[in-house]
């Protein structure tokens, strides 16, 4: 997997070779233990699920660096905020707030932001 996003971050910086490129990383959405009613999981799921989106998080950051582009780290962001969390920043089932299931809530969405500010507002800017 990682190949394919160095190929597609390497194909925009040949095409925008002054452009900063930031691959921006992927939430906390299944907690790391435990398990709670806003997700559809069975008990021995979670798991394998929370290891699959670890495997696209590493795959996502290894992208980013082989192909020289920066990383914007939504994973640790989002630490004890999934869907189970006590203050979730990911919806689950039924949305308690403003959002679509299993999409992210405000939140969630400022930590991007804020990462995405920062990174372009720091060196190289």
């Amino acid at each position: 997997m990682s190949t394919s996003i160095v190929d597609i971050v390497g194909e925009i910086l040949d095409r925008a070779p002054k452009a900063r490129v930031v691959v921006v990383g992927y939430p906390q959405i299944i907690p790391a233990t435990g398990t709670c009613p806003e997700s559809p999981l069975g008990a021995g799921d979670y798991l394998f699920g929370r290891g699959v989106i670890e495997q696209f998080v590493e795959a996502q950051r290894d992208a980013a660096k082989e192909a020289g582009a920066e990383y914007a780290d939504v994973w640790s962001a989002t630490e004890g905020h999934d869907i189970c969390g006590e203050e979730p920043w990911i919806a689950g089932v039924k949305p308690v707030r403003d959002a679509t299931a299993y999409h992210p809530y405000a939140e969630e969405q400022q930590a991007v932001a804020d990462l995405l500010e920062e990174a372009v507002s720091g060196p190289g800017a």
